[in-house]
């Protein structure tokens, strides 16, 4: 199959035929037939969400890059059971649970606050203050997702260690 292209402004004022070699050919054949495969086939590189696991272990390599993905997870979850547990809840439970989440969201706020100074300052003050973000999402989470009667365990008085499980 010949195609061909004529272009305009030769010299002597007369067209003038360009000829398509055959790999040009070929490779627009072979960009079109990937063109149309990947409109068919699943995106290479369209990876799935990370879990909790594999954030944490990035965490662990890079604290201070890794840590709001952590923070953006555990907000996504949080809200996951909030939703879940509003919506299976009686109308009378639910309008106090709405109540106590607004009053436990102005009190995450100001935590944040309180953290990013307890850190008073220096080279880990990011990652501390991430880090006591994480902490109050999953105190959150715990709570919601656990019956007070079926698995809260003991808070250490100041100065305790924490129980060991």
């Amino acid at each position: 199959m010949e195609n061909l292209l004529f272009a305009a402004g030769a010299p002597d004022s007369s067209m003038r035929r360009i000829r398509f070699s055959r790999t040009f050919m070929n490779c627009r054949l072979m960009m079109l037939t990937m063109l149309l495969a990947g409109a068919f086939l699943p995106a290479v590189g369209a990876a799935e969400p990370l879990t909790e696991e594999q954030i944490e272990r990035l965490v662990r390599e890079s604290p201070k890059q890794h840590l709001p993905e952590l923070i953006a997870f555990n907000e996504a979850k949080l809200e996951r059971i909030y939703q879940a547990k509003l919506k299976a809840a009686a109308p009378e439970y639910r309008e106090a649970l709405q109540k106590a989440q607004e009053a436990w969201r102005k009190f995450y706020e100001a935590d944040l606050v309180v953290g990013a100074m307890d850190t008073r300052g220096g080279s880990g003050q990011a990652v501390f203050a991430m880090e006591r973000h994480v902490y109050q999402l999953r105190l959150r989470i715990y709570q919601l997702s656990t019956d007070f009667v079926r698995g809260w365990v003991g808070i250490p008085k100041a100065g305790e260690a924490a129980p060991k499980r």
